[in-house]
């Protein structure tokens, strides 16, 4: 109960359901002592997997791979960012307000406090225990931060990688809104005209329409940062071919755990 609410609420949780009485004190106690069990159960499990290199159970025929990271308050008016690893399998894509959408279910998350690189060795464990190497095919949608891509590299390097969808219109929309205003119609037109192309033939044209306004408004200097982004990651806006394969193109199943996790 304490690991899915505050533990003033665990403790009024467990007189309610199982009429037993405890205190704040007594139940924050064994939450950390049990947590601090079963991470370090976690750490042992993976030097296991390095050591003995056990085999790794069949995976899925397609597998979500998603990681993000979330900014949570600290005691004492500090912030850090806790890290979270969602893996689901991809079911068929299915007819939703008029669009193809897809969906991933069996979803299991992994969250840590820690940097990227001990983040993506931790999670092995999980990694391995969902059978992310025998998957036949990965598909790994995130926002495109750089540590991201470290991470898939570390647990499936060949994954197919995915730039969310919203992400990139965000970055899309920024740009009109600089050069247009915000939710002018102006900048709604432009916008849905982009963001129609972008999702049906690929970046190509849209990247292009960009570097146009980039060239049109030099005093405008973050559009060339917005159009330098998504530039990067024009490998991983290959959203057509998502259409066409019935991958995932957002990343809500990882963002919504940053919530609920």
């Amino acid at each position: 109960l304490s690991g899915e609410m505050p533990f003033e609420r665990a403790v009024e949780s467990l007189a309610d359901t199982l009429r037993v009485g405890s205190s704040e004190r007594t139940v924050r106690r064994q939450t950390r002592k049990w947590g601090a069990a079963d991470v370090a159960y976690q750490e042992e499990e993976v030097k296991h997997i390095e050591q003995e290199l056990p085999s790794p159970p069949a995976g899925p025929d397609k597998m979500l791979l998603s990681v993000d990271g979330a900014m949570v308050p600290l005691v004492g008016g500090e912030w850090a960012e806790v890290k979270t690893m969602v893996l689901g399998v991809i079911d068929e894509p299915v007819w939703e307000g008029e669009e193809w959408k897809v969906h991933a279910s069996e979803l299991s998350y992994f969250s840590r406090l820690m940097e990227a690189e001990p983040f993506g060795r931790a999670a092995l464990g999980e990694t391995h225990r969902r059978g992310v190497e025998t998957a036949s095919q990965v598909v790994a949608v995130t926002d495109g931060a750089v540590w991201e891509q470290g991470f898939i590299d570390y647990h499936r390097e060949d994954a197919a990688r995915v730039l969310d969808f919203p992400h990139a219109a965000g970055y899309v929309a920024q740009m009109g809104s600089a050069v247009w205003g915000d939710e002018t119609e102006t900048t709604k037109e432009w916008l849905s005209k982009q963001l129609h192309t972008l999702k049906h033939e690929g970046p190509t044209a849209v990247l292009a329409e960009l570097r146009t306004l980039v060239q049109e408004h030099p005093e405008s200097p973050e559009l060339g940062d917005s159009l330098a982004y998504l530039e990067k990651r024009e490998a991983h806006m290959q959203y057509p071919m998502c259409l066409a394969q019935g991958w995932p193109m957002g990343s809500g199943a990882v963002e919504s755990g940053n919530k609920v996790v």
